[in-house]
């Protein structure tokens, strides 16, 4: 069977070409959540346990612990029910509703200076980032 120019694919390696528009939306995605999980792992020990300047919120290391934990069953466990999401209703959806969830848990983070309020923001960030996580 020959193929048909409507059915031909051009396959293109890395320097061979541009990539499309998709490509760059979802590197840049990734790289924002990157940035999310692996950025904050480092800032938010130090925010979490400052106790010797004004600004940080004096938790324990055991509250840290509990935090990362609760953080990291979020970001591993989510994307188990999540992942079809995105099939479903489309990444540009996906994208919108992962960057919204994203950015609540930022500002949750950033104005809440209870043990309580900043888990609800420590899990609501890598909620956002699960939910595009295959």
């Amino acid at each position: 069977m020959t193929e048909t120019p409507s059915t031909q694919h051009e396959h293109r390696g890395v320097g061979q070409g541009s990539f499309g528009s998709t490509f760059w939306l979802l590197t840049t995605m990734e790289m924002w959540e990157r940035l999310a999980c692996h950025g904050m792992g480092v800032v938010i020990p130090v925010y979490i346990m400052r106790a010797d300047g004004p600004g940080g919120l004096r938790f324990t290391a055991a509250d840290k612990g509990t935090i990362f934990a609760i953080w990291i069953m979020v970001q591993s466990l989510l994307p188990m029910f999540t992942s079809g999401y995105a099939d479903r209703y489309g990444y540009q959806k996906t994208i919108a509703v992962s960057i919204s969830i994203k950015i609540a848990g930022y500002l949750l983070m950033a104005a809440q200076r209870t043990f309580f309020g900043f888990t609800k923001g420590a899990a609501t960030l890598p909620a956002g980032t699960a939910i595009f996580t295959p």
